[in-house]
């Protein structure tokens, strides 16, 4: 997969068949933080802000990271056979899968990578568990990938960040200024979660701590992404109406994800990969002029690429049904 939106050196391909990435926070802790750490690691605000990348970027933001491990590992496609397949456990192992030839500077991601795990899954658990430990040894800091606990009313002032599957995984702590910086960065993910849809959170750690027989770290960095019921990301609910439509046709698509590319990147919203040749397709879901300008934009693109009449487009903004799929 091609990274061009990234500086050289902020992904490679190694000779071995790994990956070498570039974080923007290291997962080493030193003593004292190198001048580069520490102004990446100074202010939630600043922080949390930054995590809808620019073009041209010199470090992978958190949500370019879950976007690479999630498209990695597979759950930004959907085939009619998977259907009823996809679970916790089942992310669990694959993220974990990908992380382990991953490599965030000399570290092995894998080796710092906690993920929801389910009380029915002691293994899992207990691996996360063993990593703590460890990261809070060897003074490492964790990135833990897991989706927000259903919502309740005060959640978000409660000092952590409440998450389901999280068996093995030390009491993520975030204090009421950082939920500010989330609801302002990611306000639509979490509004869509207090409305009741499934959002996969992705938290860098300071060193973990003992906390009571049980571990704590500090939430540094964060990033959210909403899923479907088949843990394909989407950006709307009228994507998520998509590819509902999309699953119950039995078709076979792709929702390729932006890592940390700049707008001046084309990309559609899904691709339909079930015809003798890919079909993009687009869902227009706002109205202001700068989108409307965007959109023209991408429309000249799809038909002098594709042939006007040859890709697939909704109006949502219109009012207008889903149009049949090719």
């Amino acid at each position: 997969m091609s990274y061009i939106w990234y500086r050289r050196g902020v992904v490679q391909e190694l000779d071995d068949g790994n990956t070498k990435i570039k974080l923007k926070v290291g997962l080493q802790q030193r003593p004292t933080a190198a001048p580069e750490e520490e102004n990446a690691a100074a202010g939630a605000d600043k922080k949390m802000a930054s995590a809808r990348a620019r073009s041209g970027q010199a470090s992978m933001t958190l949500l370019g990271l879950l976007h690479y491990l999630w498209t990695e590992a597979g759950f930004n496609a959907w085939a009619p056979s998977m259907n009823g397949k996809r679970s916790v456990g089942l992310v669990h192992y694959h993220l974990l899968r990908v992380a382990s030839s991953t490599f965030a500077g000399r570290v092995r991601l894998s080796s710092n990578l906690v993920i929801a795990a389910t009380a029915a899954d002691r293994q899992q658990a207990a691996l996360n568990r063993a990593k703590s430990t460890e990261a809070m040894n060897r003074r490492r800091r964790l990135v833990a990938v897991a989706p927000l606990a259903q919502y309740q009313p005060g959640m978000e002032a409660a000092g952590r960040l409440p998450i389901m599957g999280f068996h093995g995984i030390p009491h993520l702590t975030l204090s009421a200024e950082d939920w500010e910086v989330l609801q302002r960065s990611f306000m639509a993910e979490i509004n869509g979660w207090m409305s009741g849809d499934t959002v996969i959170a992705i938290a860098q750690t300071d060193v973990p701590t003992p906390a009571a027989g049980s571990m704590k770290a500090r939430v540094v960095d964060l990033a959210l992404m909403t899923v479907t019921p088949q843990w394909i990301p989407v950006d709307s609910g009228y994507e998520a109406a998509v590819v509902a439509a999309l699953v119950a046709a039995e078709r076979r698509f792709e929702k390729p994800l932006r890592f940390d590319a700049g707008t001046e990147q084309v990309f559609p919203d899904f691709w339909l990969r079930d015809r003798s040749e890919i079909v993009p397709m687009e869902v227009w879901g706002l109205t202001d002029p700068d989108y409307v300008a965007r959109k023209e934009q991408k429309i000249a693109h799809y038909d002098e690429k594709y042939g006007p009449g040859k890709w697939w487009q909704w109006d949502a903004a219109a009012g207008a049904p889903i149009p049949p799929f090719p």
